[in-house]
């Protein structure tokens, strides 16, 4: 059965370089390994914990649908948004696997 996952990825980095060349090839990445994948815009709000300053920002979700049961599945969804993270310089991305874990 398959089940949705959700990769998070804001519109800027930190200092406010745009992102949108990295949501394009995270979205082709997404294609690639599961033959779909659909996007829409989100807004977030969080709090940094070393100094308790509240930021709201802009992001896309991108969702896809995979099989749980498969090892692999995980792993590559690991990797698209460990590849967003890097390449977005963030310190964490949302990433929810399709066995509902974030």
């Amino acid at each position: 059965m398959l089940r949705e996952a959700k990769i998070i990825v804001p519109n800027y980095t930190n200092d406010g370089r745009p992102l949108g060349a990295l949501q394009a090839e995270v979205g082709r990445r997404l294609h690639k390994a599961f033959g779909g994948m659909h996007t829409f815009p989100v807004s977030g709000i969080w709090t940094d914990p070393k100094d308790g300053q509240e930021y709201a920002e802009g992001s896309f979700a991108f969702i896809t649908a995979a099989t749980p049961d498969i090892p692999y599945v995980d792993e590559q969804l690991r990797q698209i948004a460990l590849y967003a993270a890097q390449e977005g310089q963030q310190e964490a991305i949302y990433l929810q696997l399709p066995s509902g874990r974030v």
